[in-house]
């Protein structure tokens, strides 16, 4: 059975390197679930943006939020937050650890 696959919500100004260093430890461990970095690499429209990240959420069985110093100004986070919880509406859980 194939490891549950992870998103990564991160505050993209201030964490890039706290994210590198999370999604590579998680590529030489034994994890209990698999990290793709789909973080969109180019500037966008915010609606190309939004589209883009609800789609790659909604692939994934869970989202995983680092915490650092500045995230709760992190506006892109918590759009990503609200996105995972309406993806799962109608299901038994949200995970978002």
């Amino acid at each position: 059975m194939a490891d549950p696959r992870a998103f990564i919500s991160f505050d993209f100004d201030h964490n890039v390197t706290e994210k590198t260093l999370f999604v590579g430890q998680s590529k030489n461990s034994k994890t209990p679930f698999s990290i793709e970095d789909w973080s969109s690499k180019s500037s966008l429209p915010q609606s190309q943006w939004e589209a883009l990240i609800k789609s790659k959420i909604g692939k994934c069985n869970m989202l995983i939020v680092l915490v650092g110093r500045t995230m709760a100004s992190a506006t892109g986070v918590a759009k990503e937050i609200a996105m995972n919880q309406c993806e799962s509406m109608g299901s038994d859980s949200i995970d978002i650890l």
